[in-house]
């Protein structure tokens, strides 16, 4: 977001440029938030909450893949690109493969606390934990939505070549 007044000042700012850092901070602020959050649910030991952490997660996992795979065929591939690009290429797929790994690290946690409490007595979290349970999973939710609705106005407004400099 702080790039905008220099691209202002410099009188090289655009649509593109303004809609891409504002998103990628946003993306950047909910990605946090919701990694936030999936630590409080380790911490309480709430296997539902734990469970909605990984499945965001690994959607973000898979919607990179999906991104950089799209973005690899739709350039040509490796055989129109420059060592330049081709390094930006690999450090990309370094960065989603990072987020795969991390996904399929999580899974290990899905039945790491048991299974889903069949009732209030079985379950272990702490009574407050309890009542402030359904804001917190709709938080999590809404950090996996919002990372994608916000990836999604990035492309409609500024088309998809924008897309790693809002993600990457």
């Amino acid at each position: 977001v702080w790039y905008i007044p220099y691209l202002a000042a410099t009188g090289t700012l655009t649509t593109a440029a303004a809609t891409t850092s504002i998103v990628d901070f946003g993306i950047d602020v909910v990605y946090v938030c919701g990694n936030v959050f999936f630590l409080q649910v380790l911490a309480k030991k709430d296997v539902l909450g734990i469970r909605i952490a990984i499945v965001a997660n690994a959607t973000f996992a898979i919607g990179l893949v999906l991104i950089l795979t799209y973005g690899y065929f739709s350039n040509g591939g490796f055989t129109s690109m420059s060592y330049r690009n081709e390094a930006n290429w690999f450090f990309r797929a370094l960065m989603v493969l990072f987020f795969v790994a991390a996904a399929a690290l999580y899974t290990q946690l899905w039945s790491a606390h048991g299974p889903l409490p069949s009732s209030d007595a079985d379950d272990p979290a702490p009574a407050s934990w309890k009542a402030s349970r359904p804001l917190h999973y709709f938080v999590l939710a809404l950090a996996a939505v919002a990372v994608w609705t916000l990836v999604a106005l990035t492309v409609a407004a500024a088309g998809f070549k924008v897309i790693w400099g809002t993600v990457a």
